[in-house]
C-alpha cells in the first residue's frame, strides 16, 4: 500500500496524491505551497488567509499568537508605569495643595509642581490608551487561538 504523498501506478500512468491526506490530486485541483514547497496538495489544504498550506498557515498563526502575547505583556508594563505616574501626580497635587508651607525650598522649585495637572492628564490618557489596546488584543488573541484550535482538531481527525 503506498504511503502518503506516494504516486499510484496504474498501468503505466502516474496519478499524483496529496502530500497531506493522500487523496488523488488532479492538476487543476491542486497547488504547491509557496513556503514549504510541498506539492501536490489538494485545495482542501489551501489556507484562504495566508495562501499557503494549512500546516504553514498554522505556524504563522502560532507565531502571531505568541507575538500578541508578548505585546500584551509590554502593554501591561506600560499600564503599570502610567498608574505609577498617576499616583505620583496625585501625591504632588496633595503636597502642593495641603502641605506647601512645610515643603523644603528645593522641592518647591521642582518642575513637577508647575505641571502636576499635565502629568496627571498624560497618565490618565496613557491608561485609557493601554486599556483600549489590551481590549482589542484580547479579541484578536481569541480569534487567532480559535483558528489554531480548529486546525488542531481538523488535523487530528484527518490523519489515517
Amino acid at each position: 500500500m503506498p504511503g502518503k504523498g506516494a504516486v499510484l501506478q496504474k498501468s503505466g500512468t502516474d496519478v499524483p496524491k496529496c502530500e497531506i491526506c493522500g487523496k488523488i490530486a488532479e492538476a487543476s485541483r491542486s497547488f504547491a505551497c509557496r513556503r514549504c514547497r510541498k506539492s501536490p496538495l489538494c485545495l482542501d489544504h489551501l489556507d484562504s488567509e495566508y495562501r499557503v498550506c494549512s500546516g504553514c498557515a498554522a505556524e504563522e498563526r502560532i507565531s502571531l499568537y505568541n507575538n500578541l502575547l508578548r505585546q500584551g505583556r509590554s502593554v501591561r508594563g506600560f499600564l503599570r508605569l502610567t498608574e505609577f505616574l498617576f499616583v505620583l501626580a496625585v501625591m504632588f497635587f496633595v503636597a502642593k495643595e495641603f502641605f506647601w508651607e512645610q515643603l523644603p525650598e528645593f522641592i518647591k522649585g521642582n518642575v513637577v509642581f508647575d505641571y502636576v495637572f499635565l502629568w496627571g492628564g498624560a497618565a490618565i490618557a496613557g491608561m485609557v490608551l493601554g486599556f483600549i489596546v489590551i481590549r482589542s488584543q484580547k479579541g484578536r488573541l481569541k480569534e487567532v487561538g480559535d483558528k489554531i484550535e480548529d486546525h488542531k482538531a481538523r488535523s487530528r481527525f484527518s490523519r489515517h
